[in-house]
C-alpha cells in the first residue's frame, strides 16, 4: 500500500482516510502534528496508486486495512473525510476489533439527491476536461462546492487562480470515486459502529449539505457533533479548528 505515514512506530495509531479528488496532504494538511503513528493510505488513482478497475466501499476499507497492517497497527483510531467518512463507517462496523474511535468529517451514509446532482455535474466536467480550459471548468466548480462564502471574503482570493491550481492537479482516480459516492450506502452499517463517534459538520458545506450530519448521528448510538464555520474543504478553510477537533476526540477531552 502506498501511504503517508508519520510519527514513531507503535501498535496503536490513527488511520486518516481522504475523500473523492483529494490526497492526504490536501484533506489532512496537519497529518504532521497529529501524535502518535498516523498513516494516510492513498486511493486507487490517486498519487502514486494506478487506476484500478473498480472502486466500490468495501475495497476502499480492505485497502485502508492493509495499510494499518504495514504500518504496524493492530488498532487504530479512523478518520474519515467526505467519502472518507462512509469508508471510515463501514470499517468501524464490520471490524470493530480493529478500531477504537471514529472522527466524520463532512460526512455522509448515503448521498441526497443535491449531492447526487453535483456529482453527476462533476462526472459531466471530468469527461471533457482534455484540454487545459476544461479542465479549468472542473476547478471553478470544485472551487465553488467545496469552499464557503465567507472564506472568499475573508482570504481574498482569486477564483480564477484557485480553480488553475486544482484543474492541474485532478487525480485520474477521480471519476471513479465520484461515481462511487452516487451508489454508496452504509445506512445499514450505522447501528453496527460501537467506538465514540464525533461527527464534524462544516456549516458551510456547499457540496455535502450538514443535513447529511443528521443521519449519521440519528443512527450511530452515542454520536457528539461539533460545528465549525467552513466550507466543505476542512483542511484548506479551518485546518487549526479541523486538527484541534480530532485530536480531542482521539485524546477523549472533546
Amino acid at each position: 500500500m502506498h501511504s503517508v505515514v508519520t510519527g514513531p512506530v507503535a501498535s496503536h495509531g490513527t488511520l486518516l482516510l481522504h475523500g473523492a479528488g483529494g490526497a492526504p496532504a490536501a484533506n489532512f494538511p496537519f497529518q504532521a502534528e497529529l501524535p502518535g503513528r498516523v498513516v494516510a493510505p492513498y486511493y486507487p488513482g490517486t498519487g502514486p496508486v494506478p487506476v484500478a478497475p473498480s472502486v466500490d466501499v468495501d475495497s476502499l476499507v480492505a485497502n485502508a486495512l492493509s495499510a494499518a497492517d504495514d504500518a504496524g497497527l493492530a488498532t487504530v483510531d479512523v478518520v474519515g473525510y467526505s467519502l472518507g467518512a462512509a469508508v471510515a463507517v463501514r470499517l468501524a462496523a464490520r471490524r470493530p476489533d480493529r478500531v477504537r474511535r471514529l472522527v466524520l468529517a463532512t460526512g455522509f451514509a448515503q448521498a441526497s439527491p443535491s449531492l447526487r446532482m453535483a456529482c453527476a455535474t462533476w462526472l459531466s466536467l471530468l469527461e471533457r476536461a482534455g484540454d487545459v480550459e476544461q479542465a479549468r471548468a472542473v476547478g471553478r466548480f470544485l472551487a465553488w462546492v467545496s469552499s464557503s462564502e465567507q472564506h472568499w471574503q475573508r482570504a481574498g482570493l482569486d477564483p480564477d487562480e484557485v480553480a488553475s491550481l486544482i484543474a492541474a492537479d485532478i487525480p485520474p482516480g477521480t471519476a471513479a470515486l465520484v461515481d462511487l459516492i452516487r451508489r454508496l450506502d452504509v445506512r445499514p452499517d450505522l447501528g453496527q459502529v460501537r467506538a465514540p463517534t464525533v461527527i464534524i459538520v462544516p456549516t458551510g458545506d456547499r457540496l455535502v449539505h450538514p443535513a447529511h450530519a443528521e443521519q449519521l448521528a440519528a443512527g450511530i448510538a452515542g454520536a457528539r457533533r461539533v460545528e465549525v464555520r467552513a466550507g466543505h474543504n476542512l483542511g484548506w478553510e479551518a485546518p487549526d479548528e479541523f486538527r484541534t477537533a480530532i485530536a480531542e476526540h482521539l485524546a477523549g477531552t472533546g
